[in-house]
């Protein structure tokens, strides 16, 4: 168990520093992305087969029940919608402030389609299928908030996408701290939320496909919801 608890950790923090490097020595591009969610889904392949002496079917990625499974997805899916445009819409109607986020999205078509597919699957093996699992002997519930909880604190680096001036080296001028710290609430509950959806999910299914579906739609939805939404300056 201590084994098992230790390759988790280990694992997030090697994908937490490999998305600092993305950010910070790669540069804000929305493209150098792909690096940190490469690598890190090929660590997780390390510590399964050459380490731990398991396959992919420990954390979930199988397609039996690909049918049920799809269908889940499906339903997994309209939940997160209706939960993630009424916010958005919300927040487009109230903004009033035209500050841009920092990263491109000038790639679009089969890049970014791409990414989704290449993040979905990492994020998801890495928090659902495994980290979860290791944390599953602190009962289901338990678990599930520990994944979640480092989902959120994970994707607390997107502030930097939005807020840091790589130019300068510093946080933009032209945004209030209120603002930086309420946006970084945000980048930090939809995930967690997000978190809770797809781990309730995937312990019940004990199969990724239904949350990778989720998870590549999802992307979508929040690039419409942050990516084209004005800032709200406080």
């Amino acid at each position: 168990m201590e084994n098992s608890i230790k390759y988790a950790l280990s694992l997030f923090l090697i994908a937490y520093t490999l998305k600092i490097i993305d950010i910070f020595v790669l540069g804000s591009e929305y493209n150098s992305m792909f690096m940190a969610k490469i690598l890190s889904f090929a660590v997780l392949l390390y510590i399964l087969y050459n380490i731990e002496d398991k396959q992919l079917s420990y954390i979930g990625l199988t397609t039996q029940n690909m049918g049920r499974n799809i269908l889940i997805g499906i339903i997994l899916l309209g939940i997160v919608t209706v939960c993630t445009l009424g916010p958005g819409i919300f927040l487009r109607a109230v903004s009033s402030c035209g500050y841009e986020l920092h990263f491109s999205m000038d790639a679009v078509g089969l890049s970014v389609v791409t990414f989704f597919i290449i993040d979905s699957i990492s994020d998801e093996a890495i928090f659902r299928g495994y980290i979860q699992k290791k944390f599953m002997y602190l009962g289901f519930w338990k678990a599930i908030l520990v994944q979640s909880s480092l989902y959120g604190f994970y994707h607390l680096m997107w502030i930097f996408y939005v807020f840091w001036d790589f130019d300068t080296g510093a946080w933009m001028t032209t945004v209030s701290s209120a603002t930086i710290i309420l946006y970084a609430f945000r980048f930090v509950t939809y995930p967690f939320y997000i978190g809770i959806l797809a781990g309730y999910t995937c312990a019940r299914t004990q199969n990724l496909i239904p949350v990778i579906i989720t998870q590549i739609s999802s992307n979508i939805l929040a690039i419409f919801v942050i990516a084209h939404c004005d800032i709200v300056e406080l």
